[in-house]
């Protein structure tokens, strides 16, 4: 075992191998490497609360961490570009139990070359769905950001309106779909010079409506104590998508 990495980023690892393009597979335990703290990269997505009550019970199943943790070295910070809802999860449960110690494979880059960390991201998301916004290979991040308020928002007022499944039922919506949603109604309506204040304005609006209009769709009880409890009306139809579009010409072109 050895603890040097960088100056000013040392944790106690085994070093598996290292490759050409200098970066090395490390062995590591959770209780070395929550001695340091890591961000979430600038340019992923950030992390969706909702995924991590499930990633927590598995965890609890086990004494490691499926998959490869992918970090960075950047001013002196290690970077996470994928893995962040492990990580997340794994401050989770060690902050109920600390006797959390998962063993963890960690793909490491010692220096910050950003074409290099976005390549890696695009291969390692080749095969798993993530909201397109996030997988430029160029820095939208006006737009990014402007998209990220309007998710922010609604995630923070009606979270119980977001579920982590990909197929999810009315009158619920999961978070990357709903990002990728934003980001299509921007390009439809061609809003991205609106202020993401003004798109969250004209989105409530329109959940007023389907708040009065929701007699008129068919919901089961359940569905409707839901939204009533929540006070969210958005998701009571699949093509709320394009419903929202009709409205937004409607009163606000």
């Amino acid at each position: 075992m050895t603890t040097f990495l960088q100056e000013d980023i040392t944790f106690e690892h085994t070093k598996l191998c290292k490759h050409s393009d200098g970066s090395i597979l490390l062995g590591v335990t959770w209780k070395s490497l929550s001695k340091i703290e890591i961000e979430n990269w600038e340019m992923n997505r950030p992390f969706d609360s909702v995924r991590i009550p499930d990633i927590v019970e598995q965890l609890k199943k086990q004494n490691y961490v499926d998959g490869i943790i992918y970090l960075v070295c950047k001013n002196n910070k290690l970077i996470c570009y994928d893995g962040i809802h492990r990580i997340e999860a794994l401050k989770r449960l060690s902050s109920k139990d600390p006797t959390t110690n998962h063993s963890i494979v960690v793909h490491y880059y010692p220096v910050y070359r950003e074409e290099t960390i976005i390549q890696k991201f695009i291969v390692l998301n080749k095969c798993v769905p993530v909201p397109q916004v996030y997988t430029t290979a160029h820095r939208e991040l006006d737009r990014r950001n402007k998209i990220e308020s309007i998710i922010k928002h609604f995630h923070s007022n009606y979270n119980k309106m977001f579920t982590s499944s990909s197929r999810p039922k009315i009158p619920h919506e999961n978070r990357d779909i709903f990002t990728d949603k934003i980001d299509d109604i921007m390009k439809e309506l061609d809003i991205y010079s609106e202020r993401s204040d003004d798109i969250i304005g004209a989105m409530e609006k329109y959940n007023e409506q389907m708040r009065d209009y929701r007699c008129k769709v068919k919901l089961s009880k359940k569905q409707l104590d839901k939204c009533e409890k929540n006070g969210c009306y958005i998701f009571i139809r699949k093509d709320w998508k394009y419903n929202f579009v009709r409205f937004y010409r409607k009163h606000y072109t």
